[in-house]
C-alpha cells in the first residue's frame, strides 16, 4: 500500500556526493581592500519599523556610534 502523503516526484532519502571534483577550483583571488566603514541600507514596510527600532537599537548596545547615525 502507498501512503497518500508520499511524493512519487521526491525520493525518502538522498545520498549527495560532496567529494572535490577535477573541475573544483582549489586557488582564490584574494583582493587587498582598503579597511573602512561598512554600510548597509534597508527598507521596511510600515508594520516592520517597531522591529527594525529593536534590531537597531541592539546593534547600539555593541556600537554606541550608531546612535548618531541618521535613520
Amino acid at each position: 500500500e502507498i501512503d497518500p502523503e508520499r511524493s512519487l516526484y521526491y525520493p525518502l532519502s538522498l545520498d549527495l556526493d560532496l567529494d572535490r571534483d577535477l573541475g573544483d577550483d582549489y586557488s582564490f583571488d584574494i583582493d587587498d581592500v582598503e579597511e573602512g566603514p561598512v554600510f548597509a541600507m534597508c527598507m521596511v514596510g510600515s508594520g516592520d519599523e517597531r522591529t527594525l527600532g529593536r534590531w537597531i537599537r541592539g546593534l547600539q548596545e555593541t556600537n554606541p556610534i550608531l546612535e548618531q547615525t541618521p535613520v
